[in-house]
């Protein structure tokens, strides 16, 4: 019997059909008990007792192996894992006892504004909080351990504004994410693999033949991870993010600068957030960086984004994370807030951003200023803690008390800083006064002298 072309190719095309169903990245996050039988018949005794992060995460991927669903990533942090889910697959995952939540992955983009920023203004954001008065000090952020998680480091080993830092030895450790076998310090300017190397020269930049100091924290240690690759908008880079900051934790930096973002403008638009998933603990990566301030100890600065001039106008996750410092910016003569800075969330109830600081092209570039500020705070005064260099930093802020969602408390001052962590300033957080109103100016009565 003879069968024609046009039937083969149409029985081909149905057979594709059925066992290609469309699959989208989730995570899935588990109970405490998560090793049941894949027919949910028993708890595997095993699991009854206490496991070791690698036993648990062994179970969990055992436990959803029956079902045929393999995880490709999984967070200890969050007792969570990603995997590729089709339709019918989300279902049956999503009504098993052992899950307790599932979301999907959104993908990670930078939170800067890629317009040709150039170094050379990068010096006038020290000059508006009063950088100097710390560099008069000695203070360097000598000693302090901060990790920098960003999109690449092209170049940065022959950047001059970084010199010192590679001569200093104080680069500890470099770990690339995305591409591991990829030459250290290299990539494509086309993929904006020099983003990492900008934020640096901000926390860290110091041009001796210009005379120009960028960043306050010229003496810290460097802990590098690249997680983001320009080039794309790659589901996987969020779990990169997360891995980078398990990673950190186990180097025990405590400081961490993350000019990254997620909010909307993704290749596919499925894949954008809405502002209400901007509520402090919807995304994954907001879970996982209150998880490093809250329950590590670890001080993240993160960038508010660069959405006050778009539709969506609130900050990009992990923005909204309560325990962690998200910086806007501000234009440098006026103070107020600059017009790409991202708006803080007016249902979150807490403030946000916390602070701001002159940026030239992107709140990628005022987050790390304020991370050189912290650094040199935490030489000051090793026994500080995260929350306490953030009430430091928000109390030296010019609008103190007095808040608002759009420059936070506003611009913090090296100044007083340096008098509140040494005593000679005794201003507390009981004088906090959050300011809401429909109307675009203000007037209350403050302080003759800040």
């Amino acid at each position: 019997m003879r069968i024609d072309q046009l039937t083969i190719k149409l029985v081909f095309l149905l057979v594709v059909l059925v066992s290609c169903e469309q699959k989208r990245k989730y995570w899935i996050y588990h109970n405490e008990i998560e090793c049941y039988t894949s027919d949910e018949t028993y708890v595997i005794p095993e699991c009854n007792e206490p496991s070791s992060n690698s036993q648990k995460e062994n179970n969990f991927r055992n436990s959803l192996k029956d079902l045929g669903i393999g995880i490709e990533s999984y967070s200890n942090w969050l007792n969570a894992g990603t995997a590729w889910l089709s339709g019918s697959q989300l279902k049956k995952v999503t009504n098993i006892a052992m899950v307790r939540e599932v979301i999907p992955v959104i993908n990670l983009k930078l939170a800067s504004n890629q317009n040709g920023s150039k170094s050379s203004d990068f010096s006038f954001a020290l000059e508006q909080i009063q950088g100097e008065y710390l560099i008069d000090q000695g203070l360097t952020g000598k000693g302090v351990k901060i990790g920098i998680i960003d999109g690449g480091f092209l170049d940065a080993n022959v950047k001059t504004a970084l010199t010192h830092v590679f001569e200093n030895e104080d680069v500890k450790a470099y770990k690339d994410y995305l591409t591991p076998r990829l030459e250290q310090y290299g990539g494509k300017k086309s993929a904006d693999d020099g983003h990492g190397t900008e934020v640096w020269t901000q926390i860290a930049g110091l041009d001796l033949k210009r005379d120009v100091q960028f960043g306050l924290a010229t003496e810290a240690e460097f802990y590098l991870a690249r997680t983001d690759d320009g080039r794309k908008e790659n589901r996987q880079e969020e779990e990169y993010l997360i891995k980078a900051l398990e990673w950190l934790n186990s180097q025990e930096v405590k400081l961490v600068n993350i000019s990254l973002g997620y909010s909307t403008g993704f290749d596919n638009p499925k894949d954008d957030y809405l502002p209400e998933h901007i509520d402090g603990k919807y995304t994954s990566v907001t879970r996982a960086v209150n998880i490093a301030a809250k329950e590590k100890g670890m001080l993240i600065i993160v960038s508010a984004g660069n959405d006050g001039q778009n539709n969506f106008k609130v900050l990009s996750a992990p923005g909204d994370a309560n325990g962690v410092l998200t910086v806007g910016a501000t234009n440098f003569k006026t103070w107020d807030k600059t017009n790409y800075s991202s708006i803080g969330p007016e249902q979150l109830g807490f403030l946000k951003p916390n602070v701001s600081c002159f940026a030239f092209n992107g709140t990628s570039f005022s987050a790390p200023v304020i991370t050189g500020l912290a650094a040199c705070i935490m030489q000051l005064n090793d026994s500080l803690t995260n929350d306490d260099v953030i009430s430091i930093i928000e109390r030296s802020s010019h609008l103190f008390p007095y808040g608002n969602n759009f420059v936070g408390y506003g611009v913090p001052s090296c100044k007083k800083v340096y008098q509140i962590v040494t005593k000679e300033d005794n201003i507390n957080d009981n004088q906090v006064k959050l300011i809401r109103t429909r109307k675009s100016k203000v007037k209350i009565n403050m302080p003759s002298e800040r």
